[in-house]
């Protein structure tokens, strides 16, 4: 992952940074990010009806929730996601924790695996890079296969954290209504 080394935006692929303008050359620095102000009212909101999608939980290393591996319904509100088990909300994310949902198919973990080795040392690499180099050496895998790694700012320690779910149909729904509303 890339940081602006002017202000700590990321920057992975961008020639300027979208937050400061700074122009990106071929370099730049691995900066720890930080966590933004959180505001009063931390509730979510309104559900999304077309927003839930079910995914399988996938413990990461130093991932603070520790639920049981079991599917979880991830549900799109106004103002962040909720992480729902068999009766209740086990994760409420606010629009103003998230840093970071991204979608990754079984090719792309074969593809990726050596990268995700390397992100290991950034701060939120720990968790990311378990994900994907983790899974790289899990055996024989089968085409439909999906990850949801979710990387969020915990409320209390406000350090980077995340989670992860597996499922045989992408997340395309939760993943686009994200992407047009949380950015």
């Amino acid at each position: 992952m890339k940081f602006c080394p002017e202000c700590g935006t990321k920057v992975e692929g961008m020639k300027f940074c979208p937050e400061c303008g700074y122009k990106i050359a071929g370099e730049t620095v691995a900066v720890k990010p930080v966590c933004p102000e959180f505001p009063e009212d931390m509730s979510l909101g309104d559900r999304v009806a077309t927003s839930a999608v079910q995914g399988e939980y996938l413990k990461l290393d130093n991932d603070p929730l520790s639920l049981k591996s079991m599917p979880y319904i991830i549900m799109g509100y106004h103002n962040g996601i909720a992480i729902s088990g068999t009766f209740k909300t086990v994760l409420e994310i606010h629009r103003s924790q998230l840093i970071g949902i991204t979608q990754y198919g079984e090719q792309d973990i074969k593809d990726k695996s050596v990268i995700g080795r390397g992100i290991v040392g950034l701060a939120i690499g720990g968790p990311l890079g378990a994900v994907l180099g983790g899974m790289s050496g899990v055996g024989q895998k089968t085409k439909n296969k999906y990850y949801l790694l979710i990387e969020y700012w915990d409320r209390e320690t406000r350090e980077p954290v995340a989670i992860s779910f597996e499922y045989n149909k992408p997340f395309t729904k939760l993943l686009d209504y994200c992407r047009k509303n949380f950015k």
